[in-house]
């Protein structure tokens, strides 16, 4: 299920535990999901709940009334979700399912806790005045959906829409496959934790100027391999099966050796590709999108060749 989230909804996730933790709360409700949701801010059920009048503090002050603190405090790590959580979560597969959506995004994660009985989300929105039946009517009218839709089962092997605000990007343009930003923006954060050079995340002159050096040294690498392995043989030393010596040193490289040593210093090429567009404050999907538009483009109208980035 959790591969199907989007960023957004991973990062709910990721508050619903910060929440249960500041009410020193063993375990992850359904009133920290809901919380999470609405301190993630740029959501659709963000909006939703917003349009509502329903803030973060009202929502915490009443979840600190139907639920109080917990008697210790939390230790960090995991949490257990509880039963109806985790009720709710499937509520919101299904939800995406009957939807016809191969994502769960925040608009489904509130379609979830409103579609649970008796949870401690939905006593929360009553302590705000809220009913489940305005939450459900205000989301999926932005999402366009109805309520018919959400109440019939999805047939089996139906289409289902690949599309989303929050994660998924179509471009199947002759290639019959999809290029999804989950994959993209998981690797850009991955590196973000990985990243240790001065002013990262913070001056953004100082660690795009170091990303931009790391990238032209890196990209260097790829180019001296390149013309090491063409001096030493030519353009036979660029065929499946072929060897070259090394004059200094003797020894033999393969061109499968080659090809894995290119490798890893392509995926560092990646790596600082991926941290300068985080430090000028681009996502990789939406450089990698852009770029598949740019030439999709340009396929189409016969224009591949040329110079000029506006052509």
């Amino acid at each position: 299920m959790f591969d199907r989230f989007t960023d957004r909804a991973r990062k709910c996730m990721g508050l619903a535990r910060q929440n249960a933790q500041c009410f020193n709360h063993q375990y992850i409700g359904s009133e920290h999901m809901m919380l999470g949701i609405i301190e993630e801010r740029s959501g659709v059920a963000a909006d939703a709940l917003r349009n509502l009048d329903i803030t973060y503090e009202t929502a915490a002050k009443a979840t600190l009334e139907v639920t109080g603190y917990g008697p210790t405090m939390v230790s960090m790590g995991q949490l257990p979700f509880t039963p109806r959580m985790k009720m709710t979560l499937e509520a919101a597969s299904e939800a995406a399912n009957r939807l016809r959506h191969n994502y769960i995004g925040t608009e489904h994660l509130l379609l979830g806790i409103v579609a649970v009985p008796d949870n401690a989300a939905i006593k929360v929105l009553g302590h705000l005045g809220t009913s489940v039946d305005a939450v459900r009517a205000e989301i999926l009218e932005m999402m366009g959906a109805t309520i018919e839709q959400l109440n019939t089962p999805r047939p089996p092997d139906s289409h289902v829409e690949i599309k989303s605000p929050e994660e998924f990007v179509d471009y199947t343009d002759h290639t019959n496959t999809v290029l999804s930003t989950h994959t993209f923006d998981r690797y850009q954060e991955f590196t973000r934790s990985t990243a240790v050079y001065p002013g990262r995340g913070v001056a953004c002159f100082d660690s795009a100027t170091y990303c931009t050096l790391g990238l032209t040294g890196e990209a260097g690498e790829v180019a001296e391999k390149m013309k090491k392995r063409f001096r030493l043989g030519g353009p036979e030393a660029f065929l499946p099966g072929s060897v070259v010596i090394y004059e200094k040193t003797g020894e033999t490289e393969t061109y499968e050796q080659f090809v894995e040593a290119v490798k890893k210093e392509l995926g560092d090429v990646l790596w600082y590709v991926a941290g300068l567009s985080a430090e000028l404050g681009l996502k990789l999907s939406d450089v990698a999108g852009g770029n598949i538009e740019k030439l999709s483009s340009r396929k189409k109208r016969g224009v591949l060749k040329g110079k000029g980035d506006d052509r």
